[in-house]
């Protein structure tokens, strides 16, 4: 039976489907039926006549592409579609260098995969010299500054991963990824070289040398270019938006004047830039490839209409877009999203949980609500309130703060300014040092625990050689925490002397340090030393599931994750919290106008995720530095939204005098501590 497109698709999903010849990029917005509208195209083509082993279906996942297929042989009522030659790049090229790889002098050949990369080159910094052997014994260099912060070998993975994939220089990619180890331009140079010949020597490709080495052959041998590209009467690609250069140009060569592509994606989703995706590859199809048809896909399935008016007037304001507007036939009505203004991070916290319990009270359940955030840290307060209150979440998407090394080094160094006789606390501090192992971290432990201090402990332990001077400057930290008037003025002390740490154990030690901070303002919100430990002992910062007073044990909990993980799922409630300036769009952003501009694009994913309703929030004052509040700024993506857009709400302290945010007990009769 022939397939009713009429009735399966709206115009312009079948407008885009019935595309003929050529070149076609199909620009569909979030929510619309990108992948709808692809396995329809797989169906019309096989439909038509199309041999399924001459249709190359490229996705990100091989799961997705055979999905894909599965679904349009269920469409049509015959296996044929699932015959189609689907799956992603890596895989693509895989097969062709294993066929065609020998005329270009590539023999047989391993992959090798991320851990093996990293291994090869942890191997080869050494043989340069560039950091000790310490399986060797050799630590004449550790002390040095220059050895600390040589990059780590999963970092050198992804610094050479990133110039194969955006066809970038290592200077550049340096610069703008990770400008502290630019000092080692020289160096990184002649260790991927060594990297390169080590790899040709020994028979190996990593992923990123698969995409090279396939764009290589498409380029120097034209037959069997020619004899690929005769393979494969249509090539379709999915997620077009996040592929990098690298890709493109494969496809690029691959696909002859006025070649049959079609890609799909949606430019104001490109938040990849930080994995190899080019925001440019979407805005660039028709120079790429020449005389394409642009089809836009704009009627949205998902939210109601006042969240879609709200992310069409984020975007409005971007340098450069495809000019879609989404809209909704199904959902025209529904609340306006709100902009809630809070005093800080603390009543921020306090704003949400009020509000999940609201929408919970209203028959929303908590697997349907989502609080979605730029970064893993902007969380950590809301974690905290969300553990007082017993409602439970699970997390998605960078470190759990209670899990993260640095957050437990500086808690322990607290536990054993409090309590002396914390031998755990103290060995955790002690090991950190260059020169103590188990047994001197043990009997410092020991002699320390006989005091009152830990300062005056460590003063009375009279060490030699290496250790010395590394326990003398601990000495000096606990002296200044322990005469700090407040718990944040202590952990402030603490995390000045753990930079030191911080640096020589991590390539991505400015976020750590950043971290600290905010568990120093964390911190503020304690009068007692004893108090903050209990609290985050009593109710760690995880992603334990809790149970909630009046919650049925099968209830799922809500989420909360980054917006980068949060990509392409949906919730009927979601909150997006610190909306402004400096962490949305992030510090880092202001240094260019395409970083400002993915910061835009990530806001506008996060405001899509969104079906019924949806609250952004921010704090008006954050803590900067050591502890010291200053005012902040909304998002400038916020700047001239239309009242009749989004309705403003300011929640601050009753003694600023000002609009007050009600207090729960008098919204829900109840307090605080209650939970649901």
């Amino acid at each position: 039976m022939p397939v009713d497109y009429n009735r399966e698709l709206n115009t312009q999903q079948r407008v885009a489907v019935f595309h003929e010849k050529g070149p076609a990029l199909v620009v569909a917005g979030a929510g619309t039926g990108k992948t709808r509208t692809l396995v329809y195209r797989v169906a019309r083509l096989v439909e038509q006549g199309i041999d399924p082993r001459r249709i190359l279906l490229l996705t990100f996942t091989r799961r997705a592409a055979q999905e894909m297929a599965r679904r349009a042989a269920k469409i049509l009522g015959t296996t044929q579609p699932q015959k189609v030659r689907g799956g992603t790049f890596h895989a693509f090229a895989n097969e062709i260098l294993r066929t065609w790889g020998k005329t270009m002098g590539l023999g047989q050949f391993t992959i090798v995969d991320r851990s093996d990369m990293e291994d090869i080159v942890a191997h080869l910094r050494v043989e340069l010299e560039f950091v000790p052997d310490r399986a060797s014994g050799d630590r004449t260099q550790q002390g040095s500054r220059r050895s600390r912060r040589f990059p780590q070998k999963h970092t050198l993975a992804e610094i050479f991963s990133k110039t194969a994939n955006t066809q970038q220089e290592l200077g550049v990619v340096l610069e703008k990824e990770w400008p502290h180890f630019s000092q080692y331009l020289e160096e990184l140079s002649q260790l991927r070289d060594a990297y390169h010949t080590y790899k040709r020597t020994k028979g190996l490709l990593d992923y990123d040398d698969l995409l090279s080495e396939l764009l290589r052959l498409l380029e120097t041998k034209q037959y069997v270019r020619e004899r690929i590209a005769a393979n494969f009467s249509e090539i379709l690609v999915d997620e077009y938006h996040d592929t990098n250069r690298l890709e493109v140009d494969i496809l690029r060569v691959l696909v002859t004047p006025g070649g049959n592509i079609m890609a799909v994606g949606d430019e104001m989703q490109a938040i990849y830039a930080f994995r190899g995706g080019s925001f440019e590859n979407i805005m660039r199809f028709e120079d790429d490839f020449p005389g394409a048809k642009v089809y836009k896909i704009e009627e949205n399935y998902r939210s109601s209409q006042p969240i879609l008016n709200f992310a069409n007037a984020v975007m409005e304001k971007a340098k450069r877009h495809r000019g879609k507007k989404l809209f909704s036939t199904t959902k025209p009505e529904g609340p306006l999203p709100r902009l809630i203004a809070c005093q800080d991070e603390a009543q921020q916290s306090l704003v949400i949980a009020d509000e999940i319990v609201r929408v919970h009270e209203q028959g929303i359940a908590l697997e349907h609500i989502a609080i979605l955030f730029r970064s893993s840290y902007h969380s950590f307060d809301l974690e905290a309130e969300l553990s007082r209150r017993n409602i439970p979440y699970v997390k998605y998407g960078g470190f759990k703060f209670a899990e993260t090394a640095h957050v437990k080094d500086a808690l322990s160094h607290l536990r054993w300014m409090e309590n002396p006789q914390d031998v755990v606390a103290a060995q955790r501090a002690l090991m950190l040092l260059i020169g103590i192992g188990p047994v001197t971290a043990r009997a410092i432990a020991k002699k320390v625990s006989n005091f009152s201090s830990v300062a005056d402990g460590l003063a009375a332990f009279n060490p030699v050689g290496k250790s010395s001077q590394a326990l003398g400057a601990l000495a000096e930290a606990f002296s200044s925490a322990e005469a700090a008037q407040s718990p944040a003025d202590a952990l402030a002390a603490i995390a000045v002397y753990l930079e030191d740490s911080l640096m020589e154990r991590f390539d991505d030690y400015p976020k750590r340090i950043k971290d600290l901070e905010h568990l120093v303002a964390i911190a503020s919100r304690f009068k007692t030393t004893r108090r903050l430990i209990d609290h985050l002992a009593l109710e760690p910062l995880n992603e334990t599931i809790t149970g909630v007073e009046g919650v049925e044990n099968e209830e799922e909990p809500l989420t909360l994750s980054t917006i980068h993980s949060a990509k392409g799922l949906e919730w009927k409630t979601v909150f997006v919290i610190s909306v402004l300036d400096g962490f949305l769009p992030q510090d880092y952003a202001f240094r260019s106008i395409e970083e400002l501009e993915e910061e835009r694009r990530l806001l506008y994913v996060a405001l899509t995720r969104a079906k019924d309703e949806l609250v952004v929030t921010y704090p008006m004052t954050i803590t900067a530095g050591r502890a010291e509040r200053v005012f902040a700024k909304p998002s400038q993506f916020l700047d001239s939204i239309r009242e009749e857009v989004l309705t403003p709400v300011i929640a601050v302290s009753e003694e600023l005098s000002e609009i007050i945010y009600p207090a729960p007990e008098q919204r829900w009769g109840k307090s605080r501590d209650e939970g649901f």
